[in-house]
């Protein structure tokens, strides 16, 4: 027998659902209704009652997918994987994905700030939901950050690329005759000089 739904019990779904990950909406539905005296749903009620309103299932408040994380710092999967192992984050499993919650990554941005030093102060806010701490991490210099690739210019064209893999796409090298050049093992790749930017 379904319930109707209340425009309480609506607001509260729209409170839960994009603050929190999915698995974890049911279980937080559930609680607030049993102490509030609503219905107790199921994932398929709760499912349909997202698309039928037109509530976007996808996590963008307290917790953040390691894909985005992943996305906006360009750091790879083994490098959040480090991250989790290494400083303790929390993580929220949802089949395959992944997420963790936007205080453990603001911790870590605090105590580490090399992870996240000179990346555009949008996708920082975006990611750690704080705007004065966004912008003092994009005021860093991004430099010898293990796990994330360092930019690399092109001193004949003035071209900035941000990897070693980027310019050597670029020009036709293998990212190790960039490597080599950048790193003064030889004075040019392809008769063109590079730099870490």
């Amino acid at each position: 027998m379904s319930h109707r739904w209340s425009p309480t019990e609506l607001e509260q779904l729209h409170q839960l659902v994009g603050d929190i990950p999915w698995p974890k909406v049911l279980h937080a539905y559930n609680v607030w209704a049993g102490l509030n005296g609503y219905p107790r749903r199921t994932e398929t009620a709760l499912r349909q009652r997202c698309e039928a309103e037109g509530i976007s299932r996808i996590c963008e408040g307290q917790y953040i997918s390691t894909g985005t994380i992943r996305q906006l710092t360009g750091a790879g999967w083994r490098t959040i994987q480090r991250w989790v192992e290494h400083h303790q984050l929390p993580v929220v499993r949802s089949g395959r994905k992944w997420y963790i919650p936007r205080t453990a990554l603001r911790r870590l941005a605090r105590e580490h700030r090399a992870y996240f030093a000179g990346l555009p102060v949008a996708d920082l806010t975006q990611l750690l939901d704080d705007e004065r701490l966004a912008e003092e991490l994009a005021d860093l210099p991004r430099r010898g950050v293990p796990g994330f690739p360092t930019p690399v210019r092109c001193l004949d064209t003035g071209e900035l690329f941000p990897s070693a893999a980027a310019a050597g796409r670029r020009f036709h090298l293998s990212r190790s005759a960039i490597y080599l050049a950048v790193n003064g093992k030889r004075s040019q790749a392809g008769g063109r000089r590079f730099a870490a930017a």
